[in-house]
């Protein structure tokens, strides 16, 4: 990490808490008292020297500060001396839809950062600013969304699905921002009530809670802690387990998009599916998932595919250049390399290490 303190106050986060907290005790704003505290970019390049001089084979750096771009100078200061020490390690940061500044992600670029992180949560308006303090437009997230393309920075988006008061209509408001923003990637979390926050004091008043979450589930990728009837529960689970087919199945709203139409009447069979008739389909996701990437790479459609984890929607420039061992962004920018010639490229890379 790179340096410490947020300065947002999401509900479901306990950093509003820790605010708070320093409030009451010192009775100072935070501001006032250290709480943004930043560390040296020499401090930073020596330890990242460190650590390559005692581990082998790490292929990626991931600083986890819960805003690294909110410092314009001191992003900029950490990203030209990893460039000036030649590291050459990929790495990995926390971004904000708000707090994207031109000049540092034109830096990122140049530094060698790969995946820039943004919580972007819910595709509703509404729900972002009334239930999870998240002052950000539609606007706000395609342009940062197109700005970290721009820069050649595969955007990773974080969403969260069964949020208190949160509508039917508004979980399709969620699948359709990744749609049409055509994010690199994204991660799915069932939204998890943690005693303490707003968000849990939420879901208490308004009696959406049928489980302890603090005994009943280990991770928030078990399911939804919440209830909003049979009816709306099942669609919720469904939706948790395979959002890359219901994205990929809107982006013809958007976008010229081909691999839609192969989704569509997947979706429509998922959609009708009782639970049990779910229950038996679930353990066959992934296996149907491959099935239908295959098939849209052959074709040459970009499409989302579950990848690295059962909760991540990847896009498909990115895992197939990833697989075949090229940059992403050569796929992106450039037409004419085909999504089957890049399968082609992985199929023989891995034959190379079979070899």
């Amino acid at each position: 990490m790179s340096s410490r303190g947020c300065p947002y106050r999401c509900t479901y986060c306990l950093n509003h808490k820790i605010v708070d907290r320093y409030k009451e005790e010192l009775g100072r704003n935070v501001k006032n008292i250290g709480f943004f505290r930043f560390r040296p970019a020499e401090k930073m390049i020596a330890e990242i020297r460190n650590v390559l001089a005692r581990y082998r084979n790490i292929g990626t750096f991931i600083l986890d500060d819960d805003l690294f771009t909110q410092n314009v100078p001191h992003a900029l200061e950490f990203c030209e001396q990893y460039i000036a020490a030649k590291i050459g390690v990929p790495w990995v940061v926390n971004s904000h839809v708000k707090q994207l500044d031109e000049r540092v992600a034109e830096a990122l670029a140049r530094a060698g950062c790969r995946i820039l992180k943004l919580g972007i949560e819910s595709g509703s308006l509404r729900v972002r600013r009334d239930v999870l303090k998240r002052h950000m437009t539609q606007k706000d997230i395609l342009e940062t969304v197109a700005g970290a393309e721009k820069h050649r920075l595969h955007s990773s988006g974080f969403l969260m699905i069964g949020l208190p008061t949160e509508t039917h209509a508004e979980r399709w408001e969620t699948v359709d921002i990744l749609a049409q923003s055509r994010i690199g990637r994204f991660r799915t979390s069932w939204f998890f009530p943690f005693p303490g926050t707003d968000s849990y004091r939420m879901t208490i008043e308004g009696g959406y809670l049928k489980h302890d979450p603090a005994t009943d589930f280990t991770t928030f990728t078990d399911g939804s802690a919440l209830d909003f009837g049979a009816e709306e529960n099942l669609f919720i689970d469904k939706l948790g387990a395979v959002m890359p087919w219901f994205v990929n199945s809107r982006m013809e709203r958007f976008h010229d998009s081909p691999a839609s139409k192969r989704y569509h009447a997947l979706v429509a069979d998922v959609l009708r599916m009782t639970r049990d008739e779910w229950g038996a389909f679930k353990p066959r996701v992934k296996d149907v998932d491959r099935e239908l990437a295959s098939a849209c790479t052959q074709a040459n459609e970009l499409h989302y595919a579950i990848r690295y984890n059962k909760f991540m929607g990847v896009r498909s420039d990115y895992y197939l250049a990833e697989e075949s061992g090229i940059e992403w962004y050569t796929a992106a920018a450039k037409p004419a390399v085909a999504l089957s010639e890049l399968r082609e490229a992985a199929l023989a890379a891995a034959a190379a290490e079979v070899c």
